[in-house]
């Protein structure tokens, strides 16, 4: 997500788009929810063994290394997906109520989810990694 530049709040202010109070919210959302640090990253049991058995230089084990990195940075790096979205198998198999998608290289996605660990936080649990083609049949497009 960008950031909105001034002239650009003061034209959606100006046709009505954003009140005051929204302009705030807006704002506020910006600046405090959008770069969140998280304090750990976990993997799934499902997705650890399945790194397990690659090379250690193979690029899914690189690309989730990089994933972990940058959600270590902003636990809100990906992009959410709407709850009406969310596909029955991340809600029977994990137990999810958020879901999050994260492209990598080559068209390849993985989906991650935002938990509470007691004693350590709120963090990211990436669930899998799949090609594009995987993912639009799982999310039905």
């Amino acid at each position: 997500m960008h950031f909105l530049s001034t002239l650009s709040f003061m034209y959606l202010i100006q046709r009505r788009v954003l009140s005051p109070k929204t302009l705030s919210d807006t704002i506020l959302y910006q600046f405090c929810m959008v770069r969140q640090p998280s304090p750990a990253v976990f993997r799934s049991k499902d997705l650890d063994e399945f790194l397990k058995k690659l090379e250690p230089d193979h690029k899914f084990r690189r690309w989730i290394e990089d994933m972990e990195a940058v959600l270590k940075e902003n636990k809100f790096a990906g992009q959410l997906v709407k709850k009406k979205q969310i596909p029955l198998c991340y809600t029977e198999c994990y137990d999810v109520n958020n879901l999050y998608r994260y492209a990598h290289p080559e068209g390849y996605r993985s989906c991650y989810t935002i938990l509470n660990v007691e004693g350590i936080g709120v963090c990211p649990h990436i669930l899998d990694i799949m090609s594009h083609k995987e993912y639009d049949r799982i999310f039905g497009y």
